[in-house]
């Protein structure tokens, strides 16, 4: 598969620009010989690439359950633009649209009767201000309104570890700059 995967390397910008007939054949060849072989390592240094043409094999049909456990292992982020590739194997998938619902690996998450309500609160919340995220203390204000500066902070600093924790780890969330928002290589939200 390496030899494939660096055969196919340059058909990538023939799909690129949108000339796919010679690349499916040979990412078809490749991912074929990676399910058979059961590869799941490559020397293809840029993962854009790579996660392109994972992308390109899912969408046309190639070896899809193979390729999603070959994104698994290899954790690659989806390309760009990521909102268009809701087949990715993502890690977290949340719905809003209609229903609010957070898929963790595959498996619906249950909120049952103790419900962490303030960490529900604050990833609904946080998927309202979009892809930009808010600051710490927007996001403090409206969740914890009667709270002190430090006691809002604690408050909100617990939320933010109960959330990665829910949502499977530290990288599903980023804070950067007092600007909190999901990670939006880790974590698909339709509402985005």
């Amino acid at each position: 598969v390496e030899l494939q995967f660096r055969l196919i390397e340059p058909y990538y910008y023939l799909f690129v620009q949108e000339q796919d007939d010679p690349g499916l054949e040979v990412l078809g060849q490749a991912m074929r010989l990676g399910r058979q072989n059961g590869y799941t390592n490559t020397t293809v240094y840029r993962k854009d690439i790579l996660s392109f043409l994972c992308a390109k094999a899912m969408d046309t049909g190639i070896e899809v359950e193979y390729v999603r456990e070959f994104i698994r292992k290899r954790r690659l982020p989806p390309p760009s633009p990521a909102a268009e590739h809701d087949g990715w194997p993502w890690p977290v998938k949340i719905y809003t649209l209609g229903r609010f619902q957070v898929i963790l690996e595959g498996k619906q998450l249950e909120f049952g009767v103790k419900a962490p309500r303030r960490v529900i609160s604050l990833l609904k919340l946080l998927l309202a201000c979009g892809q930009a995220g808010a600051s710490e203390e927007k996001l403090a204000d409206i969740l914890w309104p009667d709270s002190d500066g430090d006691a809002a902070h604690r408050s909100f600093a617990i939320s933010i570890h109960r959330l990665r924790q829910l949502l499977g780890g530290a990288k599903t969330l980023q804070l950067s700059d007092g600007v909190l928002k999901i990670n939006p290589n880790i974590c698909w939200a339709d509402a985005h």
